[in-house]
């Protein structure tokens, strides 16, 4: 009678431990598949979530670029636009420099130079950004291209037309989660003319030099004579404007910028 309950005591103890044991190697198994369909699955899913990132922030700095270049052309006094961030830093700057050299009417040299307003966004090593008219993009210790269809508005011709938007006021940056607005007023006009310019050349000092190597070339159809296309000579790119004579408008807008993010 003590064999067969001892017996059974026995059976009892190994039936449980074997559903413990066996328990036990379900939830490993399937701590492992987890495991490894998280490592294939998340980087997947987090590269294109920063893929539709940045390209919501393109949509978004296109519209920017819209706004800016109404309010530089006098069609609008302020604008702002609301983007939404995740991660990102959204800065303005005004290192950027757009120098015009050529020969005045009274047959001298003379050199007109202009602070241009950068509104840039940064993100897991890409530049976005809005300057002199255009919207440009870069990687960092990569050349910049043109991003969109939005150009600077520069005109060449018997009449000739730069318009500039510069910097003025305190420069601001914001970044984190939520939403950011960026708010750009113009505070001052102006328009330059120079009547009888000739042998006009037209450089930039940028971060985005590269891009307006693109724009100069390939968009105005203008002859390089400084740097070579992607690899900018200390962010710096020249070109011939015009050879022979013009009347050369300049239309500056100051432009202040707010960031509340």
């Amino acid at each position: 009678m003590k064999s067969a309950i001892h017996n059974l005591q026995s059976k009892f103890n190994n039936d449980g431990v074997s559903d413990i044991v066996g328990y036990m190697i379900i939830m490993a198994i399937i701590l492992v598949a987890l495991s490894v369909v998280y490592a294939a699955v998340f980087p997947v899913l987090y590269d294109s979530q920063n893929t539709n990132y940045v390209r919501n922030i393109e949509q978004s700095f296109k519209v920017l670029g819209f706004n800016i270049n109404r309010i530089v052309s006098g069609g609008a006094p302020s604008q702002s636009i609301e983007i939404k961030l995740r991660g990102g830093t959204i800065s303005t700057g005004s290192d950027s420099r757009l120098v015009l050299d050529f020969t005045n009417v009274s047959g001298g040299p003379q050199e007109e130079s202009y602070s241009l307003l950068t509104v840039e966004h940064y993100f897991d090593g890409q530049y976005i950004a809005y300057e002199g008219g255009g919207i440009w993009s870069r990687y960092m210790g990569v050349g910049s291209m043109p991003l969109t269809s939005i150009y600077p508005s520069i005109i060449i011709g018997n009449v000739s037309v730069v318009p500039v938007g510069v910097s003025v006021g305190t420069q601001m940056s914001g970044g984190g989660q939520g939403m950011a607005r960026v708010e750009v007023s113009g505070v001052s006009s102006d328009i330059e003319a120079y009547l009888n310019a000739s042998r006009i050349y037209i450089n930039v000092t940028s971060d985005y030099c590269s891009g307006w190597e693109v724009y100069f070339r390939d968009k105005l159809g203008l002859s390089l004579t400084g740097g070579t296309a992607g690899n900018c000579t200390n962010d710096w790119v020249n070109a011939s404007f015009r050879s022979g004579n013009t009347t050369l408008f300049v239309v500056k807008r100051g432009l202040e910028t707010r960031v509340r993010a």
